[in-house]
């Protein structure tokens, strides 16, 4: 029976992390495809600007400005989840 270590035991949770991602990736590309017209693609971030998931979501959609050839805009907007900071 082998032996698992630290690096083994993560290795699964990260696979199942990256497929989540990856599937909500795609699902949002295909929404923004679906969107007519050249208005541009609005995403609004409910948390506040310079978190990591702003970090991210800029990333995403800098990738999607390129790949749908369309401009995106991230948008902060705290408490627009219902929580108010």
């Amino acid at each position: 029976m082998a032996v698992k270590t630290v690096a083994t035991i993560h290795e699964a949770p990260m696979r199942a992390i990256r497929i989540v991602l990856a599937i909500v990736l795609g699902l949002m590309a295909d929404h923004a495809a679906a969107q007519t017209g050249d208005s541009p693609i609005r995403i609004v971030l409910p948390f506040q600007a310079g978190g990591v998931g702003d970090t991210v979501l800029r990333m995403i959609a800098d990738s999607m400005r390129v790949q749908l050839n369309r401009t995106v805009i991230v948008e902060s907007r705290p408490g627009a989840a219902g929580s108010s900071q």
